[in-house]
Order: structure tokens, then C-alpha cells, then sequence
């Protein structure tokens, strides 16, 4: 009993330390269905879904927290890579990382680099290029697709309201054709 009222009160501890981590995920615009914040969300998880690293989401509520973005739209862009899509992403993340590095070798930088690596380190360089390249890649194309969505959602939205007629609630009769017939 002893130990576990130890435990408890440490554990309460390290909580208390931590208010900032708790403040921050209780905020209420953290899942607001607001323009600016659903465009930052789907940004923040599309690079970090891009990225290969194990547990995409912790640093995605992380910067989620820092920028004041969407959180739930943020994991549900992080899922986009699961056991299924994981290959196909890396192979194509290492195929770019390679053309990139390739056409930096090209035209002279990164020479130096070159003489003093690995097979593996090469690898992992390589592979990390291109998820880079992938993420900000995903992360602009994301950011500004949802802004234009919204965007468009909202001039539809602003015509169909300018198409009512003020006072007029009743829904429109149908009229006859030139026939007679309805």
C-alpha cells in the first residue's frame, strides 16, 4: 500500500510538471473547424506522415500545439502512412532523395560528402532527402488545397445565399411548359 501511494503521488508529480502538455491539449481551438486551422492541421500531419519514423503522431500533436493547428485533422493526415502504403511511400522518398542528389552532384555541390560514407549512412541520407522533399512537398500542396476548398466552399455558400429571395419562404412552383403540361 505504501509503495503504491508513492507512486501515486511521484506520478502526480511529474504531472503537475507537465501542465503546459495538459493546458495545451484541453485548448478548444485545437478542433475548431476553422479555415486557417483545418489548412495548418492537414499541413502539419502530411509532413510528418511523410517522414519515416516510428510514433508520426507525437510530434504531430506537438507542433499541433505550436502552431495552433487542428488536431484531429492533423492524426487523421498522419494515418495516411500505415503498414500498407509504408513500402510504396519509402521506395518512392529513396527514388527522389536519389534524383535530387544526383542533380546536386551534378552541378558540384555535396562532392565532399561523398568520399567519407557508408553504404548504409549513403542510404539513410539518401531516404531522408527525399522524405523531406516528399513532406514539404505534401505539406504546401495540402496547405493550399484546403484553403482553396474552403474558399470555394464559401463563395457557394454566398451564393446560394444571394439567390434567396428575402421574405420569401416558399419553395418555387413549378410552371407550365408551353403544352399545358407540368
Amino acid at each position: 500500500m505504501i509503495r503504491y501511494l508513492q507512486y501515486r503521488t511521484a506520478l502526480i508529480r511529474r504531472l503537475r510538471s507537465r501542465k503546459w502538455l495538459i493546458a495545451g491539449l484541453l485548448r478548444s481551438d485545437l478542433v475548431r473547424w476553422e479555415k486557417q486551422l483545418v489548412a495548418r492541421g492537414t499541413a502539419v500531419g502530411l509532413f510528418w506522415a511523410f517522414i519515416p519514423m516510428p510514433f508520426q503522431m507525437v510530434p504531430a500533436t506537438l507542433c499541433c500545439l505550436m502552431l495552433r493547428a487542428n488536431l484531429p485533422i492533423a492524426l487523421v493526415c498522419v494515418w495516411i502512412t500505415n503498414p500498407i502504403t509504408l513500402p510504396p511511400i519509402i521506395l518512392l522518398e529513396f527514388a527522389i532523395g536519389r534524383l535530387i542528389e544526383n542533380l546536386a552532384t551534378s552541378y558540384g555541390f555535396l562532392t565532399a560528402f561523398y568520399g567519407t560514407e557508408t553504404s548504409i549512412t549513403g542510404g539513410f541520407r539518401t531516404l531522408m532527402t527525399g522524405s523531406i522533399a516528399v513532406s514539404c512537398t505534401a505539406m504546401i500542396i495540402g496547405y493550399v488545397t484546403i484553403l482553396i476548398v474552403f474558399e470555394l466552399s464559401h463563395r457557394q455558400h454566398l451564393r446560394r445565399k444571394r439567390l434567396q429571395i428575402p421574405g420569401n419562404n416558399t419553395k418555387a412552383t413549378s410552371q407550365p411548359d408551353a403544352d399545358g403540361e407540368e
